[in-house]
């Protein structure tokens, strides 16, 4: 199991690691230096909305099903055409729910033709992520790693054109026209996503049961709900942000900052937790031991997202210089306090998926609602009008919201589940977090070096460190990866 489990990462992370970084720092960026942080402050208000009120297209289905189909593959050919439907129901109502809210907070015609956009590029999106669901849940996930960067490939090579080549229009560029494409690029992968999936189960006819729809809604309530809370306390510091600074640069130099964050997410957590959902589920229904699976999902995520947030607390202001326009001095703080947030989030995508697939859902639920609760007071409570440290506060308020988190996953995880916490993992991992910054504090102490070789030295340090206190062991590793190598 640990052998093709890794077989799969090493593909998901290959192909994310080629598309990925390209999108979002040299397509986002680039429309957010073009553009501005201003407009791009709006933009990404909006869109925090438009990814809120998602939960309304998702309403749990994605996660219902996947589980569903993990454990019993031949439930796709009754599920897929009724769910599609009921899909397309929702997306009516999603629609008119977030455009009525755009409404009533009295978005300006610029913004609300973007929320618009926006929210039609929430629903293409939504249908691809349910076929992609479903090709996971097959347990396909090479398959499901391509589709997992095919709207992006597609995106960029339009972009790439408007932006980087004879036909760059320069700072004439639309915010509009960036959203159009990711429509355009979301709709032509969901429909090849769906292609697949109709040619996988063979489904020579469609049978819509109504009863069935809503039956399947009915056990979807509280997956919506689930991801409906987890929505909120994720997405909503920007749109609070905003509305709260009364100054919309404010939120484009925080989604500046997060924007690397979500590089490291995309990289890593996103495409683990896509994985291990159906791969739990399954193991579960088979009773299989989880163990070993989440121990070692820990040693590849943890060390991983340490370094990011040491390296980010000793070299933030001079990678925001070297991304961005217009950078001041907090952008590297705020930087320093979301990549804070990085090792929680791997924490949830590991514990959070494991409880998801075992059925704890008013588990997670409460959790989730708790997390709100804690992130709408933290934010009321420390964000004022025309504040300039707003986006600092804002980004510790996420940080202590997640570590909150994950530390309830953690614990319900272990005592639910049965699993022997890994008190000597722990440890090297403490050791590992000490050693990483004391190796940093050096570092700036004795090398003045420009950031791109510090950044080389730092990493090819920290993954000797993990080596040396023992969290991956060289002979185990290399027979793992001649494993993978040999396919067998």
């Amino acid at each position: 199991m640990q052998k093709s489990f890794l077989q799969n990462i090493a593909f998901l992370v290959l192909v994310n690691l080629i598309v990925k970084p390209f999108w979002i720092l040299g397509i986002d960026r680039t429309v957010q230096n073009t553009v501005g942080h201003e407009l791009y402050g709006s933009y990404q208000a909006m869109f925090n909305i438009a990814i809120i009120f998602n939960i309304i297209l998702d309403f749990g289905l994605h996660a219902y099903s996947s589980r569903v189909v993990a454990q019993s593959p031949s439930m796709m050919q009754g599920l897929l055409p009724n769910i599609a439907l009921a899909k397309a129901f929702f997306s009516l109502v999603y629609l008119g729910i977030t455009l009525g809210y755009g409404f009533l907070q009295g978005v300006g015609s610029l913004h609300f033709k973007l929320l618009l956009i926006l929210s039609l590029m929430q629903i293409v999106l939504s249908y691809l992520q349910y076929f992609r669901s479903n090709i996971a849940a097959l347990q396909l996930f090479k398959t499901d790693g391509i589709f997992s960067v095919l709207d992006r490939i597609i995106a960029i090579l339009i972009l790439g054109a408007i932006l980087y080549t004879p036909l760059s229009i320069g700072s004439s560029f639309n915010i509009e026209w960036y959203a159009w494409v990711q429509v355009l690029a979301y709709s032509l992968a969901a429909v090849a996503a769906c292609w697949l999936c109709l040619r996988l189960q063979k489904l020579r006819s469609v049978s819509i049961n109504w009863k069935k729809i809503w039956v399947i809604v009915r056990h979807s309530i509280p997956y919506a709900l689930l991801v409906f809370c987890m929505s909120v306390y994720m997405r909503i510091d920007v749109v609070m942000l905003e509305y709260i600074s009364h100054d919309a640069s404010i939120a484009g130099r925080y989604a500046a900052a997060f924007r690397l964050l979500d590089v490291c997410n995309n990289m890593s957590g996103v495409l683990l937790g896509s994985m291990l959902l159906p791969l739990f589920a399954r193991m579960i229904a088979q009773k299989q031991d989880l163990g070993s699976i989440v121990h070692l999902c820990v040693t590849i995520l943890l060390p991983l997202a340490i370094m990011v947030a040491v390296v980010a607390y000793f070299r933030g202001a001079d990678i925001m210089q070297w991304l961005y326009k217009d950078v001041r001095s907090e952008d590297g703080r705020v930087l320093f306090l979301l990549m804070c947030c990085y090792p929680f989030y791997c924490i949830n995508y590991i514990y959070a998926t494991l409880l998801t697939a075992n059925g704890n859902l008013r588990i997670l639920i409460g959790i989730s609602a708790l997390a709100v609760l804690l992130n709408v007071v933290l934010n009321i409570t420390f964000l004022s009008a025309r504040n300039a440290d707003n986006g600092w506060w804002a980004a510790l308020n996420a940080c202590l919201t997640l570590a909150f988190v994950a530390l309830a996953n953690m614990w319900f995880s272990y005592r639910k589940m049965g699993l022997a916490l890994p008190w000597i993992l722990i440890m090297r991992v403490l050791l590992f977090a000490a050693l990483f910054v004391l190796l940093n504090v050096v570092m700036v102490a004795f090398l003045h070096w420009s950031l791109v070789p510090s950044l080389v030295l730092s990493v090819v340090g920290g993954i000797g460190l993990v080596f040396a206190v023992g969290i991956i062991r060289p002979g185990v590793l290399l027979m793992q990866i001649k494993q993978i190598l040999q396919g067998r």
